[in-house]
């Protein structure tokens, strides 16, 4: 049986699968440690839904912290990129979201070409050197190209 050519990115492919691998084992894991304790004592449906209310009234603050943190602070974020490229700063998206709620705003983002697709998830743009897509500037909604 020949041995496949062990060139850096068949490497770099190989670690990223046994590393999601582990992963998915580690959460089977944690599940199966978890769930009958989970199971034996279910949320009262008066505190469920309660914390239902709760986290969909707090849905857009939560998301603003998430993408600060998660996007914007992160100068390595291939969703960062694609914001500068649409000329949405934080404050724009504070602005989207508040005027155009959640799904108004990623409607709109995702229209104006803020979003990685499966392939370019594995490799974002212009990861390696390798070609970035362009986007259309701007993300206010009423702005029109």
């Amino acid at each position: 049986m020949p041995i496949p050519h062990l060139s850096l990115p068949n490497l770099r492919h190989l670690a990223t699968r046994v590393t999601n691998t582990y992963g998915d084992v580690q959460a089977a894991a944690r599940l199966g440690r978890d769930l009958p304790a989970y199971l034996r004592h279910p949320t009262p449906r008066a505190e469920a839904e309660c914390r239902i209310r709760y986290l969909l009234a707090t849905r857009e603050q939560r998301f603003l912290r998430l993408v600060q943190r998660a996007i914007y602070a992160r100068p390595d974020s291939p969703y960062r990129a694609l914001l500068a490229a649409a000329g949405c700063e934080f404050g724009d998206m504070q602005a989207l979201v508040s005027r155009d709620g959640l799904e108004g705003a990623l409607m709109t983002l995702a229209q104006r070409g803020v979003y990685l697709t499966h392939s370019e998830r594995r490799h974002p743009p212009g990861a390696g050197g390798e070609g970035a897509r362009c986007v259309p500037r701007g993300c206010d909604a009423g702005r029109r190209q």
